[in-house]
């Protein structure tokens, strides 16, 4: 390691000491210095991505699986590939692409520069701090997706310049480093609303606002709606939304518990974490059923987060200040300092999980 990546990581740790919510509580400090040694002595660090890979390895075993926000990004962490792979049961699926390999849309992908999948996802799975499987899956997927996670992993040459899809047919498909990256399918905007024969839904898409007070609109929206269309049945859609603010949703909270007879339900996926728990929690305090078969997050959880660019300027550090636990009563309770937590009984930093009432229906 040279003396520019050991002077960010030095940074890190000074950051990490003074921030984090529970410093050196999973692993002690001498613990986590052997461990670089030991990472270093076995794979030298010889350029910025391999430094990455060995600062994630550190990270993933000194913060515990209750933290997917502390992290490290390179300056081109989400330059995407052309085509975005997505990893669900050991199945690698193209779900996205460029508009010049739409044909590849659907198509199992089972090598990358001749390393299969499996074992790019297994070296991804080394470095990603996670409570559930789904949320594995998402960053696995986000590291077969983008240029710099993908040759982070040790059996990609983090210097290659061209990208070798394998498909399960035998054919290939060469790109180079450069190409015009996958485009997103379209998705519904944040605060739409959908009504269909009785069956309002509104999409949060993330726990923020355009401008002051958009909830409270979207809210007196909801509250004309229900009467005058014979609403019977209420969905927050969470899909796609990974956090913001935990307190936007409360408008929200407040219209429906006015409303005890209006059946309630909310669909989620692998992304929703962080103070969209926040909002699934209190639906589910309401009634309301939980629609699909994975999440981001167990309900307890590590976040809040504090951001430092490292001084060599090529790589952003994230730490994360507080931890979030459900009460008896199911309320979120925020633990602020490092004494508060060690304090804490155990049974409260036990990954907690929310009921999932099968797949979403249609």
């Amino acid at each position: 390691m040279n003396q520019i990546h050991q002077q960010d990581l030095e940074a890190f740790f000074n950051l990490y000491e003074q921030a984090h919510i529970c410093p050196y509580y999973f692993r002690g400090k001498p613990e986590v210095r052997q461990i670089i040694t030991n990472c270093i002595n076995k794979t030298p660090v010889e350029n910025d991505l391999d430094f990455v890979y060995l600062f994630r390895y550190m990270l993933k075993r000194l913060i515990g699986q209750l933290d997917s926000h502390s992290m490290i990004r390179t300056r081109n962490e989400y330059e995407r590939l052309p085509l975005q792979i997505t990893s669900h049961n050991s199945l690698f699926t193209v779900t996205a692409t460029g508009e010049q390999y739409t044909n590849f849309l659907n198509k199992v992908v089972t090598k990358i520069n001749g390393i299969n999948l499996e074992q790019l996802a297994k070296e991804s799975e080394n470095v990603i701090s996670y409570s559930t499987d789904g949320y594995l899956e998402l960053e696995a997927s986000r590291f077969l997706s983008h240029y710099d996670p993908l040759r982070t992993l040790p059996s990609i040459d983090s210097e290659t310049t061209q990208i070798v899809y394998t498909f399960s047919d035998g054919n290939e498909l060469k790109v180079e480093i450069g190409e015009p990256g996958f485009i997103d399918q379209a998705k519904p905007a944040n605060y739409q609303l959908d009504l269909d024969n009785g069956h309002l839904l509104l999409h949060y898409t993330a726990c923020q606002e355009e401008y002051p007070n958009q909830m409270q609109e979207v809210v007196e929206q909801i509250r004309n709606l229900i009467p005058h269309h014979n609403v019977n049945l209420f969905t927050l859609d969470l899909r796609g939304n990974m956090g913001g603010d935990d307190r936007i949703i409360q408008p929200l909270v407040d219209c429906l518990k006015t409303q005890p007879l209006l059946k309630k339900q909310v669909f989620v996926d692998r992304a929703v974490q962080s103070a969209a728990l926040f909002a699934l929690n209190d639906m589910t305090k309401l009634g309301a059923k939980v629609f699909d078969t994975a999440i981001g997050s167990s309900l307890n959880h590590i976040g809040n987060n504090r951001r430092l660019e490292l001084p060599s300027g090529r790589f952003l550090t994230i730490v994360a200040t507080r931890y979030f636990y459900l009460d008896e009563q199911n309320n979120f309770v925020t633990i602020r300092t490092p004494e508060d937590f060690k304090n804490l009984d155990k049974k409260y930093i036990t990954p907690k999980y929310i009921h999932l009432d099968g797949i979403i229906p249609h």
